[in-house]
């Protein structure tokens, strides 16, 4: 059993497809994170202090966690489509008669 060892593919190596919507589904869940920190924040500091609330910048920083949560959910629907696992799932189930 002489030769060169076999060669080892990682398994969630990302297809050129996937790098892309990868990529951006990353870094858009930091954001997430950092937008609900900061809707936290606000929302505590509002409950916290009850004389003087900035009601439109605590709805803004709701929404854009809101926003930014959305945009993770549709990015996230987007790697599920272009996954090789689906697309070979649905040429199985378009070839059954």
């Amino acid at each position: 059993m002489s030769g060169p060892p076999p060669v080892w593919t990682p398994i969630l190596c990302a297809p050129p497809a996937h790098s892309a919507p990868l990529a951006t589904h990353n870094i858009v869940r930091w954001l997430v994170l950092a937008a609900g920190v900061w809707a936290v924040f606000r929302v505590w500091r509002g409950w916290l202090s009850w004389l003087r609330v900035d009601r439109r910048a605590d709805a803004g920083a709701v929404k854009l966690f809101v926003n930014t949560l959305s945009l993770q959910f549709v990015v996230g629907l987007v790697l599920y489509g272009v996954s090789l696992p689906i697309r070979g799932a649905l040429e199985v189930l378009r070839e059954r008669p």
